[in-house]
């Protein structure tokens, strides 16, 4: 019976982790927890079963259509000086949910490098396109919105190298820092950038 109880509460710990929402974790676990009390080996093992399928359950992205960062604090031109050279991102704003836009980095008065971005509604997620502004160069590298909050996008493509994870954060009164992190070379590196507007 002790076994049984502690199985019980990882379960219920379990639950807590997979739902997020509250509400969610109460009503599921009084639905269950007189399930996984009963003494039937074979409702026990059910409900057991039950879980751990739910705990293998692919985590679901936020969707755009709940999106709590209003994508126009990006439009504009903004310039990060902190650096050698002058790095640049300029946003242009279509529509709720498509911002297009394009990196590049001044030497003097030459354009050493230029990138295509885009943010944009794919299904029911947001995703940042990010590629070289080159007539060779078509494909576009994706990350796929995994969290946002009214200050703070963040996107993530665990199968890309550098980076794995983009995130914008607004910084009143200041601008946006723009934090990019992943493995280059097989090590853990993160950038930071800390732009402020310019037109």
């Amino acid at each position: 019976m002790e076994r049984e109880l502690h199985t019980i509460t990882y379960a219920a710990q379990g639950l807590r982790l997979l739902f997020f929402d509250h509400s969610k974790f109460v009503a599921i676990t009084l639905l269950f927890l007189p399930v996984m009390q009963c003494r039937n080996p074979f409702y026990f093992g059910l409900s057991l079963l039950w879980l751990w399928s739910s705990g293998c359950t692919e985590p679901t992205t936020p969707s755009a259509e709940r999106l709590k960062f209003p994508l126009s604090q990006l439009e504009g031109k903004w310039q990060d000086m902190n650096r050698d050279n002058s790095f640049f991102e300029e946003w242009v704003i279509e529509d709720e949910f498509m911002l297009r836009g394009r990196g590049y980095v001044m030497a003097a008065n030459d354009t050493v490098f230029i990138e295509q971005l885009e943010i944009s509604k794919a299904g029911e997620a947001l995703v940042y396109r990010v590629g070289l502004n080159s007539a060779n160069t078509e494909e576009l590298v994706e990350f796929t919105m995994t969290e946002a909050s009214e200050t703070t996008i963040v996107f993530e493509n665990p199968k890309h190298d550098f980076p794995k994870r983009i995130s914008y954060q607004i910084v009143p009164g200041t601008g946006i820092r723009v934090d990019l992190s992943g493995l280059e070379s097989g090590q853990y590196s993160e950038i930071h950038f800390a732009f402020v507007r310019r037109d």
